[in-house]
Order: structure tokens, then C-alpha cells, then sequence
């Protein structure tokens, strides 16, 4: 998988998740500069922030969660994981 169809690949599923996740999430920004994106939106009252890189090899993604999130982090970290690898596999 090319980094530029990587880049398409992200930018569309983070459209589409604004849309789906829409009356759960506020006040989203996505910043992209080249192949980095800065985002940060608010979810449930509490506000999300992070870095996404694309790289030629690998994705990269930098948060923090709220502290009431950490009894989840393991969750969190294995869905982002697998979604992830889905969305990015040669032949999706």
C-alpha cells in the first residue's frame, strides 16, 4: 500500500466517522499538514487530542485519554489496532 493511498484511505474513514459517530462528538478539528494529521474533538464532555503521522511504512498515532478512559486503554488500543490494519490492507 502506497503512503498516498494511505492518506486517502484515513482522510475518508475520518469523514465518514464524523458522520456516523455525529451526535456523539463536538467541536471536531482535523488539521492536516502533508501526511500529518492534528485532530482534536469532544466526546462526552471530555476533549480527545492527537497526532495521526503516515509514513511510507507505518502509521503512527499519538493521544492522550482522559483519566477515567485508562480502564479501557488495553480496549481502546486493540480496536484502533485491528480497524486500522483492516482499513489499510492492500486489498480492503
Amino acid at each position: 500500500l502506497t503512503k498516498n493511498e494511505a492518506l486517502s484511505r484515513i482522510k475518508h474513514i475520518f469523514s465518514k466517522l464524523k458522520e456516523e459517530y455525529s451526535s456523539q462528538i463536538s467541536n471536531v478539528i482535523e488539521l492536516w499538514n502533508e501526511n500529518v494529521l492534528d485532530f482534536s474533538f469532544d466526546v462526552q464532555g471530555a476533549k480527545m487530542n492527537g497526532k495521526l503521522t503516515v509514513d511510507d511504512y507505518k502509521v503512527t498515532i499519538v493521544s492522550r485519554l482522559p483519566w477515567y478512559a485508562f480502564m479501557f486503554k488495553k480496549r481502546i488500543i486493540n480496536t484502533i489496532r485491528t480497524e486500522a490494519e483492516k482499513l489499510l490492507r492492500k486489498n480492503p
